[in-house]
């Protein structure tokens, strides 16, 4: 459920209330509207968990292919995972195996970007993100200015 379906389904539940809230013989309809709003702030506030996902080739000799996952998380942390293939097939089938690299933090938005603050001390993300609806664009320090590095792709909504 997107951001605008979210507000036009709390507007018409306010809308529901006040209707039902106007007549004093609706009492219990009125408690069973409060649980329902309840439910439903519950509910969205815990799947706001996003997952992106960069892949491609290392250019190494052994493993040639890379899948790099960037979990963001409600509470302004998330967890990074590395993983390295021999094989492109196995790319689909990540998640069954143990990562290269993991690691987490916290992030934080300074203007118009985020900045991940790392906890572990094999962390290899520590510069600037713009995120986006469907993306997440890693940016680096070039010269004094941003560079774009890299884009992560949104997979779950």
């Amino acid at each position: 459920m997107s951001l605008s379906e979210r507000f036009v389904f709390i507007y018409r539940l306010r809308f529901i209330y006040k209707t039902v809230a106007s007549n004093p013989k609706n009492g219990q309809m009125k408690e069973m509207l409060i649980w329902v709003l309840l439910l439903f702030t519950t509910i969205t506030t815990s799947a706001q968990e996003k997952i992106f996902l960069d892949t491609g080739k290392t250019y190494k000799i052994i493993n040639k292919y890379y899948v790099n996952e960037i979990i963001l998380k409600s509470d302004s942390t998330y967890t990074q995972r590395y993983y390295e293939f021999k094989d492109k097939n196995r790319i689909n089938n990540y998640q069954n195996l143990t990562p290269e690299v993991e690691s987490t933090g916290s992030y934080s938005k300074s203007g118009k970007y985020y900045i991940f603050n790392e906890k572990s001390p094999n962390d290899f993300v520590n510069y600037y993100f713009k995120l986006t609806e469907k993306k997440l664009i890693y940016f680096y320090r070039y010269k004094e200015k941003l560079k774009k590095g890299g884009k992560f792709k949104l997979v779950n909504c």
